[in-house]
């Protein structure tokens, strides 16, 4: 762990756009606000932004991300769409 921590990096500060797990998710994922990203998928005419991990794999990365399904029930209404797409 020494060594491992020799190598990382330090943050005196950090942030987060919101206190919950799954909405700093979302936000983390599209670059956008908390509030704008629970937004994605509510309407028809939602366009979502790319995600992190979609930017990635437009350059020959591949991602992965385990997390609990239940990150996403806390507000069902709104986080439904990231749910059922494997967000």
């Amino acid at each position: 762990m020494d060594a491992l921590a020799r190598r990382g990096a330090t943050f005196l500060r950090a942030y987060t756009p919101t206190p919950h797990t799954s909405y700093a998710f979302a936000s983390l994922f599209t670059g956008t606000y908390a509030l704008e990203a629970s937004r994605i998928g509510m309407s028809v005419t939602d366009t979502a932004p790319p995600t992190l991990a979609e930017a990635l794999g437009a350059l020959g990365y591949e991602t992965a991300a385990f997390y609990p399904p239940a990150v996403f029930s806390v507000n069902a209404r709104r986080l439904n769409a990231f749910a059922r797409e494997g967000f």
